[in-house]
């Protein structure tokens, strides 16, 4: 226990789950910080940006053991079935971030990298679907293999052709 007396919990906060909602919004802010630098940065092609992304992401569950993962995924997998003030939460903070990976598939799309015909926000979607079970099974085999099963997959799915210099 932290030591805080009750009354002072609620001073700060009207509900156990008005203090949920305002731990994914945290978290949402602060990963939006980190979507903003890997995904948005010019200087980087589209599509090593998403790469960018995914390696982080496995270094990421290395350095903590395969013991954290994606903390709105967790909480989507334990609270999304029981109250739909969480999953309505859980389900806007994975949109905007399917939006940081629509953005760099329409810019990887105006390169040339990927066909014109990918349908962007499907793919978006799908992106977040798929990293989301590759974090569960990394973590369950406590093993990268899963995120490169991932990269591989989905750099196919969108018809990306391979960067260069």
């Amino acid at each position: 226990m932290a030591g805080v007396p009750k009354g002072s919990f609620y001073y700060y906060f009207e509900s156990k789950a008005a203090f949920g909602l305002a731990v994914i919004e945290n978290y949402e802010y602060i990963w939006a910080q980190k979507l903003t630098r890997l995904l948005r940065d010019p200087a980087v092609r589209p599509l090593d940006r998403i790469d960018n992304y995914i390696s982080e992401g496995a270094r990421g569950l290395e350095k903590y053991a395969f013991k954290r993962g994606c903390l709105i995924g967790n909480i989507g997998q334990e609270l999304g079935s029981l109250d739909d003030q969480f999953r309505d939460r859980i389900l806007s903070v994975f949109s905007s971030w399917a939006e940081y990976i629509a953005s760099c598939l329409e810019d990887a799309k105006r390169r040339g990298d990927l066909p014109k015909e990918l349908n962007v926000p499907e793919m978006a979607k799908f992106f977040w679907f798929a990293w989301e079970g590759a974090i569960l099974q990394a973590k369950l085999e406590r093993s990268t293999a899963p995120i490169e099963q991932f990269r591989s997959v989905i750099v196919k799915a969108m018809g990306g052709k391979a960067q260069s210099g």
